[in-house]
Formats: C-alpha cells, sequence, structure tokens
C-alpha cells in the first residue's frame, strides 16, 4: 500500500515521473494489489488509453470480485472502447456488489440513454440522484435523458441544478449548452 500512496502522491504533487515506478514496485510485490491496479488503470484511462487500462480492471475483478470500483472502472473501459453489452454487464455487477455505488447506477444511465433507451435512463439516473443528491453527473445526464424524451422543462431543470452545484465548472457548462440546444425550437 506504501507504493500506492507515493504513486498517489506523486500525481498529486505534478510529479508524473514517480507516478509509474511507484505503481511498478506496488505490482511486483503484489501482481493482484487493488488500489494500484486501480489508479494505474484511471491514468491509463485519463490519458486516453482504454484499451491498455482494461486489462487491468480486468485483473482488479478477478483479485477483488467484491470490489464494485473494479467493477465500475471495467465498464468505463469497455464503454469507451465501444462495447456497451460488456459495459451494461460490468456497470449491473458493479450494483450488484454493492447497490449504492451511485456512479454506476449513472454511468449505466448514460450507457441506457446513448441507446435511446430513455426511460431506462431516467431511473439510472433517479436512483444514482437518490444515492448521492449532489452528483453533477447525474444531474447533467438526467437532464439530457429528459431533453431526449422531448421534456424541455425538466431537461433545463435538472441542469440548472448542476450549474448551481458546480457553478465553475467547464463540462457542466458544456452539458448545459447541449441541453439547451436539445431543447430549444428549431
Amino acid at each position: 500500500r506504501h507504493w500506492v500512496n507515493v504513486a498517489v502522491a506523486a500525481q498529486s504533487a505534478g510529479v508524473p515521473a514517480l507516478v509509474e515506478p511507484a505503481l511498478g514496485q506496488a505490482l511486483e510485490r503484489d501482481p493482484d494489489c487493488l488500489p494500484a491496479l486501480l489508479v494505474k488503470g484511471e491514468l491509463l484511462m485519463r490519458a486516453g488509453q482504454p484499451a491498455e487500462a482494461a486489462p487491468l480492471f480486468e485483473r482488479a475483478v478477478r483479485a477483488a470480485p467484491q470490489s464494485a470500483e473494479a467493477h465500475n472502472a471495467l465498464g468505463v473501459a469497455w464503454d469507451r472502447l465501444g462495447h456497451p453489452e460488456k459495459a451494461a454487464t460490468a456497470y449491473r455487477r458493479a450494483i450488484a456488489v454493492d447497490p449504492k455505488h451511485h456512479r454506476a447506477h449513472s454511468n449505466l444511465g448514460s450507457l441506457h440513454d446513448r441507446q435511446g433507451r430513455h426511460e431506462e435512463a431516467l431511473v439510472c439516473f433517479r436512483t444514482a440522484l437518490a444515492l448521492d443528491p449532489r452528483s453533477a453527473a447525474a444531474w447533467t445526464n438526467l437532464g439530457l435523458a429528459y431533453a431526449h424524451l422531448g421534456d424541455g422543462d425538466s431537461a433545463l431543470k435538472t441542469a440548472r441544478t448542476a450549474a448551481e452545484l458546480h457553478p465553475r465548472s467547464d463540462a457542466i457548462r458544456a452539458n448545459l449548452a447541449a441541453i439547451l440546444q436539445a431543447v430549444s425550437p428549431r
């Protein structure tokens, strides 16, 4: 665990040259070290390398099948790699392991929404928000789902809630713009 802490501290301090060696040390000592697998996978995801991250998350799931975080991370990787069924399975496993894992509910909702399954998406986003009412991602995604269903008033209301929760977030502003565009008359 020491080397994982070193890697996280190095990343936070802006010293990326120390991150990989520290994670390497952690995984050399314990190839199934869940925190090291997750941190290394997340770093690869942030670097736009989901194909490299997915095997790490698969290892994490094998090492810790009761880790909702590992299943959710694997779902995100599969989603970014264009494998929606594998992603949905991973999100559902995360929820089965931990029904209170709000990000897995939100991620499954986003997947449903992109597949045109907007009503199912609404259920997922509402569940995520019941678990974490301050989740700006769930609020904005709920707004997008409402917009896709043609419910402009609900879409705008949820988007405003997200913007109020995180007024300085560029991502939230971008999502608000997308919602406004979706509900504006053509």
